[in-house]
């Protein structure tokens, strides 16, 4: 057998292109969704380790820090208080 006819025979054995296209659009799309599973964990992870220090101030601190933390995002809280009316 010449080595062209093993080439061919292999070739006619691969699937084809469009199997591997889909194969590689599934994988692309289950690292995305992966991707935001971990966002998503890490957002809620921090927002559990800012809840805990914040509970875990003293009082006197606390209410500074929520005055602090108003006065710095009082134009945003405005806006999406707003944009839920």
């Amino acid at each position: 057998m010449d080595i062209n006819e093993i080439l061919k025979m292999m070739e006619k054995s691969l699937p084809d292109e469009t199997l591997f296209a889909d194969e590689l659009r599934a994988a692309v799309l289950e690292y995305i969704e992966a991707k935001f599973k971990e966002i998503s964990a890490t957002t809620k992870f921090t927002e559990a380790v800012a809840k805990l220090g914040i509970v875990s101030l003293p009082s006197e601190m606390k209410d500074e820090f929520l005055k602090t933390f108003l006065s710095t995002f009082q134009k945003e809280i405005s806006e999406a208080i707003e944009k839920t009316l």
